[in-house]
């Protein structure tokens, strides 16, 4: 447990994705940390997830059925953004969440890999939870930061940041609906 980094509400935790890539850390050390392995189902209150990865101190979670949407919650000030690690074991103590199958594939999905639209949608959801602003520099150093080894193993590597950048633009020009 080498590297510690503070998390939004103020706990102490271990940086697991981190921890993971350099020791080779399996599933089993996830479960034991309480955070759910790669690929497993998850429920938080009514809602059925899939576990995608992680990104710096949050899960990254995808509904379980298409249109596979960012499972976003709000943060201390209300705005939307991944599910910390602190929000997840609060979560899991009071019976809100819980680890519901655990795929014996945790790379893969059980059904086929991830698309380039997946991917794609995946990546502008986690960067406008982040609220990283819209500028190239921004988006690399984001993706640079939090692209973490499952989302490689599930998603390959991440979009160009130019391409990032204008896919943003067109999806928030778009009309509703």
């Amino acid at each position: 447990m080498d590297d510690v980094s503070t998390i939004d509400s103020g706990m102490q935790t271990v940086e697991y994705h981190a921890k993971g890539a350099q020791a080779g850390v399996g599933v089993n050390t996830r479960m034991d940390e309480g955070l759910p392995p790669l690929g497993a189902i998850v429920r938080i209150w009514h809602d059925r997830l899939r576990m995608l990865g992680v990104s710096a101190h949050a899960l990254v979670l995808a509904t379980e059925a298409p249109p596979f949407h960012l499972y976003l919650v709000p943060d201390a000030n209300g705005a939307p953004g991944l599910v910390s690690f602190g929000r997840w074991r609060e979560l899991r103590a009071i019976g809100a969440a819980e680890v519901m199958t655990i795929s014996p594939d945790p790379v893969e999905r059980a059904d086929e890999p991830a698309t380039a639209d997946e991917r794609l949608s995946m990546t502008c959801g986690m960067l406008d939870a982040a609220h990283v602003p819209n500028g190239r520099k921004a988006i690399a150093i984001y993706l640079h930061q939090h692209w973490s080894e499952d989302l490689r193993r599930r998603f390959g590597e991440p979009d160009n940041p130019n391409t990032l950048r204008r896919w943003r633009v067109r999806r928030r020009a778009a009309p509703p609906g």
